[in-house]
């Protein structure tokens, strides 16, 4: 899997076509690979409640465009994490400018060590399912959630065609 998202994340980074898909399936080229589009997003957006100067944390962020759309929105200052290097390598890059309210770091959501009570807000979209042990993972979450935190998860389920009903 670490294969496949690495070249993901490297390859789209300058597809047009990638972005040309993102823009016509999602509303926008947001580096996406899943199955939020801007309506589900901006919905998470505002039941969040971001704000300037809150702290959000974005688990699985891939390349940060969503991360960067949420700090450009809110004013909030967004952490990104995620598990592929090359993916961070290019949100870090992409958003040098906006270090002030972005930042990102290579993470597992198998094995986080958040620091307790520092975020207003985490968000996970199309990221969950990659813990092997969602009690752990959300325990982990809850915990670096600031009191009266919010957390929102955005899970997308599918079916492989050769899967049975």
């Amino acid at each position: 899997m670490r294969d496949f998202y690495e070249d993901f994340y490297r390859l789209t980074a300058t597809s047009t076509a990638h972005a040309e898909f993102c823009e016509r399936v999602f509303g926008r080229d947001l580096c996406q690979h899943g199955f939020a589009d801007m309506t589900q997003l901006d919905a998470l957006i505002a039941a969040l409640r971001l704000q300037p100067g809150a702290r959000a944390l974005d688990l699985g962020c891939g390349s940060g465009m969503i991360a960067e759309y949420i700090s450009d929105c809110t004013g909030a200052h967004v952490s990104g994490l995620d598990y592929i290097p090359e993916a961070i390598r290019i949100a870090r890059t992409r958003t040098a400018a906006k270090a002030d309210r972005l930042a990102f770091a290579v993470g597992d959501i198998n094995a986080l060590e958040l620091p307790p009570k520092a975020f207003d807000a985490i968000l996970s979209i199309d990221s969950i399912y990659f813990s092997d042990d969602y009690a752990r993972t959300i325990g982990e979450l809850k915990r670096a959630l600031r009191p009266g935190g919010r957390m929102g998860i955005l899970y997308s389920f599918g079916r492989e065609p050769w899967v049975p009903l």
